[in-house]
C-alpha cells in the first residue's frame, strides 16, 4: 500500500497536482512509519526524491537522499548508500552545483560498480558522462565502460526475452498436445 501511495503522489506531481500528491506522500510515510522497514523506507525516500527532483525542489530532494544514506549506515547496505549519493548527485545538478554533482554521482557510481549493479551503475554513468562531457572533462574510460554496460545489458535483455519465447512457445506446443 506504501509503494502505491508512492506511485499515486509521483503521477499527481506529473500532473500537477502537487497538493494531492502531498497528501498521498503524507498517508504512505504515516502507513511506512508503522513498520521497522528500512528498505521499504528507502524505497518510499527515493520515490520522494524523484517528486522533489520532478517538482525543483532542491532541499526536498538532499533531505531523502540523506535520510537514504543514513537508513544505509544502520543497515550497512552499499546500495542504499550508492542511491543516496545519487538522489543528492542529482539535486546538486538540478542546482547546477557541477562540481559538488560530480562528486556525489561519482560516489554512487564507484558503489554500484563495486557491488555488481550493472543497471544502476549504467544508470549514474549516463547522467555522470553528460556532466563530464558538457564541463570537457576528459570521459574515455567512462565511456569504454558505458558502452561495454550497455552492450552486456542489452545481451543480457535479450537472451531474457529469448528463453521467454521459448517458454512460451513450449508451454502452447504441450497445450496443442493435450488438445490433439
Amino acid at each position: 500500500r506504501v509503494r502505491l501511495l508512492r506511485n499515486l503522489a509521483r503521477a499527481q506531481t506529473q500532473l500537477g497536482q502537487n497538493a494531492q500528491a502531498n497528501v498521498s506522500l503524507q498517508r504512505a510515510q504515516v502507513l511506512a512509519g508503522r513498520f521497522d522497514d528500512p528498505k521499504l523506507s528507502a524505497d518510499l525516500l527515493y520515490g520522494v526524491a524523484r517528486m522533489a527532483h520532478d517538482a525543483g525542489d532542491f532541499q526536498g530532494q538532499v533531505n531523502a537522499g540523506q535520510q537514504v544514506i543514513a537508513l544505509s549506515t544502520r543497515l550497512q547496505n552499499s546500495q542504499l548508500g550508492g542511491m543516496g549519493h545519487e538522489i543528492i548527485g542529482l539535486a546538486q545538478l538540478q542546482r547546477g552545483d557541477e562540481a559538488s554533482a560530480t562528486r556525489e554521482l561519482q560516489t554512487a557510481y564507484e558503489s554500484f560498480r563495486t557491488l555488481g549493479l550493472k543497471r544502476d551503475e549504467l544508470r549514474v554513468l549516463r547522467s555522470l558522462l553528460k556532466l563530464k562531457i558538457s564541463r570537457g572533462e576528459p570521459s574515455g574510460e567512462l565511456s569504454m565502460r558505458f558502452a561495454t554496460l550497455d552492450a552486456e545489458i542489452d545481451a543480457s535483455d535479450r537472451a531474457r526475452a529469448a528463453d521467454d519465447f521459448d517458454a512460451r512457445l513450449q508451454y502452447t506446443e504441450r497445450e496443442y498436445e493435450l488438445r490433439r
